[in-house]
């Protein structure tokens, strides 16, 4: 092979390496605390079932209020969400499924979504919230806590670490 030849060699690697250098090695990071996002009740994963049936609305709530008060993010009402449930004739128990509460979060507006559940294991409750974003249905943050299961007055400040645990 001639001079030509190598140096033609050497001005395609040259080139792929730059073009290589010029393609981002991972998508961009969302920046949640300036996107709605919208907070669904946590389930309870508890085997007996013999917490109370309200408690995963009542710990969603209280997620709310931290990331408003505290972290100053834009929560989508929960109105906002039944409504397009409504107007796409939705029943509850098409919330089964994490894709269709990821449509429902795009469709209401929001750009990330929390997840998450409780259960009741030897006598601790631990809190699991999971960020994830609409678009892509990449999970952008995990967090847990816990707390003693038979006080429920640990119950809300551990979910609330949670979940500013899971925004920083």
């Amino acid at each position: 092979m001639g001079w030509a030849g190598h140096n033609g060699i050497y001005f395609l690697l040259l080139l792929l390496i730059s073009l290589q250098g010029c393609a981002p090695s991972s998508p961009p990071m969302l920046d949640v605390h300036s996107v709605p996002v919208a907070v669904w009740d946590l389930d309870d994963l508890t085997p007996s079932r013999e917490l109370r049936p309200d408690m995963g609305e009542f710990l969603s709530a209280g997620i709310i209020q931290v990331l408003q008060e505290k972290v100053g993010m834009v929560v989508v009402e929960r109105e906002r969400i039944v409504q397009v449930m409504e107007e796409l004739m939705m029943g509850s128990s098409a919330l089964a499924s994490q894709e269709t509460r990821l449509k429902l979060g795009r469709l209401s507006g929001a750009r990330c979504m929390i997840f998450g559940g409780f259960q009741e294991i030897g006598g601790q409750v631990r809190f699991d919230l999971r960020l994830v974003d609409v678009e892509t249905g990449r999970i952008l943050a995990t967090s847990s806590r816990t707390a003693a299961s038979l006080s429920m007055n640990e119950w809300l400040p551990a979910v609330q670490q949670a979940a500013l645990d899971l925004v920083r």
